[in-house]
């Protein structure tokens, strides 16, 4: 698991601790996860009158979810940011402290994690109410990202940490059918640590430009 305190630390912290607390799923959302698929697999050989192995349906799971593509979000370009043609250090620190106030208030208005969302149960009522606050953090912390200022030189980065943060939205929203449609539920799970990964990678990324500038 990734944790804010594993990321490269520095005065360059700008995205540090902003993405990954509380977001990725425990081994226990995990295992229910892949426990829905393959109960799911088994139950459809099952009606073939023929019987299938733990192996078979997790290897069967395995391929599944690699062929299944959760629907795409939005995709954003440079043209959606503000850029800047001022790449000076003062420009550079201006723009670093207030990404860091956008992404902090996004991950202190944390009430539950995406997952912890996912795996509520569907006759909650609440299920929707934190859902439904869930998607305000995540259009809030993306317009407060396209809204900042941004140095001509750092913005594929800028372009790239909004589009991890959009990707994960979207995920969440495809999870959000994972107990209606587990092999998609799974797939978006996959593709939702994969942009954990991402931000992760970044972040270093962020750390090592902002070093030069600063």
């Amino acid at each position: 698991q990734t944790s804010p305190d594993t990321l490269t630390t520095g005065k360059q912290s700008s995205i540090k601790g902003t993405s990954t607390e509380n977001t990725l799923p425990p081994t226990t959302t995990e295992t229910l996860a892949q426990n829905l698929l393959l109960e799911y697999i088994t139950t459809e050989k099952a009606k073939g009158g023929e019987a299938m192995s733990d192996a078979d349906a997790q290897a069967a799971a395995l391929r599944l979810a690699q062929k299944t593509k959760t629907p795409p979000g939005k995709q954003y370009q440079l043209k959606d940011l503000v850029i800047s043609v001022d790449n000076s250090s003062g420009a550079m620190t201006t723009y670093a402290t207030k990404i860091k106030t956008v992404m902090l208030a996004f991950t202190t208005s944390v009430t539950k994690s995406d997952v912890e969302v996912v795996y509520m149960t569907p006759a909650d009522a609440k299920r929707k109410t934190e859902y439904a606050r869930t998607m305000a953090r995540y259009e809030k912390l993306i317009k407060g990202l396209i809204a900042i200022k941004t140095p001509s030189d750092i913005a594929p980065l800028h372009l790239r940490l909004i589009q991890a943060y959009s990707n994960m939205k979207n995920d969440t929203t495809v999870m959000m059918n994972m107990f209606a449609d587990p092999i998609k539920g799974l797939s978006a799970l996959t593709e939702y640590r994969t942009e954990i990964s991402n931000l992760t990678e970044l972040a270093k990324e962020y750390d090592e430009y902002l070093a030069k500038k600063q």
